[in-house]
């Protein structure tokens, strides 16, 4: 569960990584078996992700909600990253609107911007998590993945001396060079 205990301490948004489609399957969602996160099939799931600060101390400060890009663009740069979950920080003053937080920045301007950029995620084929107050992930849905992309990254594998035979570069989606 997600708490705050003080209002320096943000709630967060998560957007997992699902497929093309953002249409959720109809099965139950993320949940734990043991130490282990699957999803409703019992199949392991293991999360790469990046956190997109900013949304957590813009507003406060007087100045804005995002703190750089936040719009189509940077969502597809941060999908081609081939990540599966993308940490969004909230503000409780800023989601409040409370404690001097500007009203162009706050309340029901900045749970708006919040929920497009959600959105967003979802356009983008991210399936997105709200734990906000305590969301139970087992009550979550989650969302196939239809399209998988092989690419080989040559950079890191000439540093950790891996040599790419050419019929597995030849199959790759993309090479990074």
């Amino acid at each position: 569960m997600v708490t705050t205990t003080a209002r320096s301490q943000p709630a967060f948004v998560i957007a997992v990584s699902g497929s093309a489609s953002a249409t959720p399957s109809t099965t139950r969602g993320l949940h734990v078996v043991g130490n282990k996160l699957v999803d409703a099939k019992g199949q392991h799931v293991k999360l790469h992700g990046v956190n997109r600060s900013g949304t957590e101390y813009a507003c406060i400060q007087g100045w804005g909600i995002f703190d750089g890009p936040n719009g189509a663009k940077s969502v597809q740069a941060i999908a081609a990253w081939h990540v599966n979950v993308v940490r969004v920080p909230l503000n409780e003053d800023c989601w409040l609107g409370i404690n001097g937080v500007p009203t162009e920045y706050g309340g029901a301007t900045y749970q708006q911007a919040i929920k497009d950029y959600v959105a967003l995620l979802g356009q983008s084929g991210l399936y997105v998590a709200k734990i906000l107050k305590g969301a139970r992930p087992a009550d979550l849905p989650v969302i196939q993945a239809t399209r998988f992309e092989f690419v080989i990254n040559l950079v890191t594998a000439k540093a950790l001396g891996i040599e790419i035979s050419p019929t597995l570069l030849a199959r790759a989606d993309s090479v990074i060079e």
